[in-house]
């Protein structure tokens, strides 16, 4: 979800959709999302300016329930980028 909802994950155990822990998208910096992409326990999401929101996720067990938290980092474009749009969003990886 966007806006000042935290990120869900899908339990297929349970068919429903959880909150996850952590801090909330920085819609502060990445305004108007237009593409996401996962690569591991990371989310990459390209914005207008093409800034890029990293979500670091992380997995654990507490008590019986599987625990699940992102932690956001932005990396802001250039200002020479300032005026462009992302039209895709793909991950190279070596």
């Amino acid at each position: 979800e966007y806006g000042d909802a935290p990120v869900k994950v899908y339990d297929e155990e349970f068919d429903t959709w959880r909150y996850v822990k952590g801090g909330r998208f920085p819609r502060d910096v990445i305004k108007r999302p237009f593409c996401a992409t996962g690569l591991e326990d990371r989310i990459y999401v390209a914005s207008l300016d093409l800034n890029v929101a990293i979500g670091k996720i992380k997995v654990g067990v507490n008590s019986n329930n599987e625990q699940v938290s992102v932690t956001w980092e932005v990396v802001e474009a250039p200002r020479a980028f300032r005026e462009f749009s992302p039209s895709s969003c793909q991950m190279l990886y070596a």
